[in-house]
């Protein structure tokens, strides 16, 4: 019996966790067009390693932030196994410093449309943000922190790339491919099951941009 993995939430990640909460595989895609290639890599996954659905012990997704079209494409998995009755967890990226007990931190994303999503936290102060790259950087110094994380370092636009380059950036991308057993028996035993996180509300994803 396996867990599966699934997070579109930028690029595509998939993996299989043994009952421990210990890769079996896992697999990290950079190519962010998510949607062409989840069903046939899932598929590839299962048969790889010579297991059906009802060998699936229960199925965990990064809920997000993400973008519109790859978050809608696993969530339709998501809540199509549920329906079957398999035990069905989720969590969001920004979750994931807190899982591993860190008590302060900023994660952050590009949010696209010259935008960047920022989520503070720190002695339960939480705090989300969405806002212009030039916002950003200029509140940033007043964060004052140490440890500043995101999914995906490549995820960033060109226009805020160079600032990036400055500090340095923790991928919680990484972290859970390092630390699944910490993490993934957290997210298990708390039953965690988030809804589906967009930068935006829908009206507003498909405006464009100013």
């Amino acid at each position: 019996m396996a867990y599966l993995y699934l997070d579109t939430s930028y690029t595509l990640s998939l993996g299989l966790l043994d009952q421990e909460f210990q890769w079996i595989a896992f697999e990290r895609n950079h190519d962010t067009k998510t949607a062409t290639k989840l069903h046939t890599s899932l598929y590839q996954l299962l048969s790889h390693h010579q297991l059906k659905l009802k060998d699936i012990k229960g199925l965990i997704q990064v809920a997000g932030p993400g973008g519109y079209t790859g978050m809608r494409i696993s969530d339709g998995i998501f809540q199509t196994l549920k329906l079957y009755g398999l035990p069905s967890y989720s969590f969001y990226h920004f979750e994931v410093p807190g899982l591993l007990d860190e008590k302060e931190g900023l994660w952050i994303s590009n949010a696209f449309k010259g935008e960047i999503f920022s989520y503070y936290f720190n002695a339960g102060i939480k705090i989300e943000k969405l806002s212009s790259e030039k916002d950003f950087i200029d509140y940033y110094p007043t964060l004052k922190l140490n440890s500043v994380y995101t999914h995906d370092k490549l995820a960033f636009s060109p226009t805020f790339t160079p600032w990036v380059k400055e500090i340095t950036l923790i991928e919680t991308g990484s972290l859970i491919e390092k630390y699944p057993q910490k993490i993934f028996s957290s997210v298990v035993q708390q039953k965690l099951v988030r809804s589906i996180f967009y930068y935006r509300p829908i009206e507003g994803e498909f405006k464009k941009p100013n």
